[in-house]
């Protein structure tokens, strides 16, 4: 619960009414240009190209852009030239060569009387095509071309080329323009003798093995070009159908990847005279998969824990190795690999310091991020201390909280060795006495947070090749131990230390000073800023806390490698099934609570203390408030994921790496957008800590949500609605049975 009363933001009433009077527009009828398609499809980068954009609205048109995908549109080029043909057809000219290789795709924008179109249609740079557009191929079809008069079969060629977006669990299919090419283009006919003009309604659908749906489909409902009736004749014809694109395909429990195989085609086609019929194709033969996501799978590595003087050799198992041979990166950099089979490949590590890599290991668009921990040369351990404080507030109010420190430090390091504390956390324990809270002693708008956003520490280094290092925690949490007592706790997952000596001898330390705390001062009106407002500085008595105290030890002999042994496993202990219960406190532009309900299922933690689960949370509705005054319901998810960690003492340190899902989204009553395609840009990985143990448990932590995507025309109004940082989570397991 906030501990201030909520006002307005100063304006608010004046945004609300400019963002009611934009709701209103979109509720009924619009003289803003529409955009419904745009050729070519895919065009070469380095050379001007002229586009056909279609769509409604064009007369006169003021300008057009060329949008990168995923973006908020503020990156927008506009084209060198263009010319409005009639009030449905605009050529424009743009040089595609100025894409960087971040940016696969782009869409056309129409201006007309200050109104802006919204588009998803796409034109796809062909020189990243193998990045982005990892399936290709072709498969021949027989097809029935049918109108009111009776139905014409003939032969034909499906050429396909499939891009996917998503992650393990789920993924949807864009597609460059698929097309059909027969041998004789005067089998495009009726029986009558009748050839199409045109077609739409395209509509692709594919068997699905490893999915929840047994059938998926992907459309577009974009007309195509217009056949001109001159080509209908024996000569071989290739015919452009448009770009597809389908819902999400859900990843069935258990299953370890998702196969599609294309089961028949259809359009819906024009006639001469205004005459309507249908074009049907399937498959001649069995036909092996289209698509097999995710193209590698990458099951464990032979290595848990590697040193952090590097030089370990690790074997990676999983699939799809030979078929689609992957690169490996560790903290961001490349690392070579060496493919031994299409279930094995192997990589040396590199000198790092301790902690957790970021490792990805990534093959036609997709990425594995298996797990890989650096550990010091030394023995570490988990040391805790405490200390009493003194807190000065920006107001002149003076407290004595208790300043603890956990964190773990090794009992040695090896001579030029990379040097780290990982997961060092830094906690504040307000007493009893502390009534009022500290932080209701400033006063200042409940908007702008209620509990201190920001916390930074120096620490001053000794025996290294750093002087300093400064502590900049990347996550918060606050408890509530009793009526009057909190704790305020700030972690972070590596503080640099430098390296060590080269030669052996003396002892490397640590020393952590005052902490200074500020919260966040949010401007929730564009272009929504965020400034670091100061609020206390608590210094430990004495004025420092010892963090580190090492000894650089002899160096390490390089050892004679030994031929890889297959470890006997450890046997795993399983967890109940919990029922999970909980909230998600969100601080976007749209603020509130939203309600969370689901399971986690298939916990279970091996012999070292591995922790492995199934988090499934339900669709929750959720009612909130933008700018202070603006009602928002919206219907959010956090898609079913793995949660991972370590079980010890009683004690979960686990992360879940999810997207959330917007079904829909509502402002003053009015559905901006929403649907099943629309969810976060990026993959949020949400920290869960707290206690667990066979009866159930609390876990919490906070998180950031990034921008949406694919939420219809107003995506770029709504994603600032629900992206942001700090968002609170909380979840109360309880055992079943």
């Amino acid at each position: 619960m906030s501990m201030f009363r909520p006002s307005a933001p100063r304006g608010a009433a004046t945004l609300a009414a400019a963002l009611a009077a934009m709701l209103g527009s979109a509720a009924g009828a619009s003289a803003a240009p529409s955009v419904t398609g745009m050729s070519p499809g895919v065009v070469p980068t380095g050379e001007p190209t002229t586009f056909t954009i279609s769509g409604t609205g064009f007369t006169g048109a003021t300008a057009v852009e060329f949008v990168p995908v995923f973006s908020s549109g503020a990156d927008a080029k506009p084209a060198a030239s263009f010319q409005v043909i009639s009030d449905s057809t605009i050529k424009a000219t743009y040089d595609v060569g100025t894409f960087s290789a971040e940016v696969p795709a782009l869409s056309p924008r129409v201006t007309t009387a200050g109104e802006r179109s919204e588009s998803t249609v796409k034109a796809y740079v062909v020189k990243l095509r193998r990045d982005f557009h990892p399936y290709a191929g072709e498969r021949v079809m027989s097809c029935q071309l049918s109108g009111p008069s009776g139905a014409t079969t003939f032969t034909s060629t499906l050429a396909y080329e499939f891009d996917t977006i998503g992650s393990d669990e789920q993924f949807f299919i864009n597609s460059l323009p698929t097309s059909l090419e027969m041998a004789d283009g005067s089998k495009l006919r009726t029986s009558d003798g009748a050839a199409p003009v045109s077609w739409s309604g395209q509509r692709l659908t594919f068997d699905t093995d490893g999915a929840t749906q047994p059938t998926a489909t992907a459309s577009n409902y974009s007309s195509s070009p217009s056949l001109a009736s001159s080509t209908i004749d024996p000569n071989p014809l290739t015919v452009r159908l448009g770009g597809l694109s389908s819902d999400y395909i859900v990843r069935k429990q258990g299953a370890t990847k998702i196969t599609l195989t294309i089961r028949r085609y259809d359009a819906d086609v024009q006639l001469p005279g205004g005459a309507s019929g249908t074009l049907a194709c399937t498959p001649t033969a069995a036909q092996p998969p289209v698509i097999s996501y995710p193209p590698i799978a990458v099951t464990t590595l032979s290595e848990a824990s590697v040193s952090t003087l590097g030089g370990t050799l690790v074997r990676a198992a999983g699939s799809g190795f030979t078929e689609h041979p992957p690169t490996l990166a560790i903290d961001g950099k490349p690392v070579p690999i060496t493919v031994v089979s299409d279930s094995e490949f192997t990589f040396t590590t590199p000198p790092r310091a301790p902690g957790s890599a970021s490792i990805s290991v990534s093959a036609m668009g997709y990425s594995a991020f298996p797990k890989l921990r650096y550990e010091s040369s030394g023995a570490p351990s988990i040391v805790s201390t405490s200390v009493a404080a003194t807190c000065t507030f920006t107001n002149g109010t003076v407290l004595r909280p208790t300043l603890t420190v956990r964190r773990s430090v090794p009992s040695s390091v090896q001579p030029g060795e990379l040097l780290a504390l990982p997961d060092v956390e830094v906690s504040l324990t307000f007493p009893s006495s502390s009534t009022p809270s500290p932080f209701r002693l400033i006063n200042h708008d409940a908007d702008l947070g209620s509990t201190p956003d920001y916390a930074t520490a120096p620490v001053s280094v000794t025996g290294s090749s750093r002087s300093s290092s400064p502590f900049a925690p990347s996550g918060r949490s606050w408890t509530t131990l009793s009526d009057a007592s909190t704790r305020l706790t700030y972690s972070t997952t590596v503080l640099d230390l430098g390296q060590a000596p080269a030669t052996a001898g003396g002892e490397v330390t640590a020393t952590l000073g005052p902490l200074k705390l500020a919260y966040a001062n949010r401007r929730d009106t564009p272009p929504f800023t965020v400034t670091e407002v100061p609020l206390a500085t608590c210094a430990p008595d004495g004025g420092t806390v010892s963090l580190a105290a090492f000894p650089v030890g002899a160096p390490t002999p390089t050892a004679t490698p030994t031929p890889t042994v297959t470890p006997t496993p450890t046997p795993s202990a399983q967890l109940p099934t919990f029922t999970a219960k909980g909230s998600v406190a969100l601080k976007a532009l749209a603020k509130g609570t939203v309600p969370l309900a689901g399971a986690v299922t298939g916990a279970t933690v091996d012999g070292s203390g591995g922790f492995s689960a199934d988090l499934a949370l339900t669709e929750s509705s959720a009612n909130l408030v933008a700018f202070g005054v603006l009602p928002v319901t919206a219907k959010l998810q956090l898609l079913p994921a793995p949660v991972t960690g370590s079980l010890a003492n009683g004690q979960l340190t686990a992360s879940v790496k999810t997207r959330v899902k917007v079904s829909k989204l509502s402002v003053l009553g009015i559905r901006l957008g929403g649907g099943s395609t629309c969810q976060t840009k990026n993959v949020s990985s949400i920290p869960l800590r707290g206690a667990l143990g066979a009866a159930g448990g609390s876990l919490s932590g906070t998180f950031s949500i990034s921008d949406l995507i694919g939420c219809g025309a107003f995506t770029n109004v709504i994603s600032p609605l629900t992206a942001g940082k700090d968002n609170a989570i909380a979840l109360a397991l309880t055992a079943q049975g």
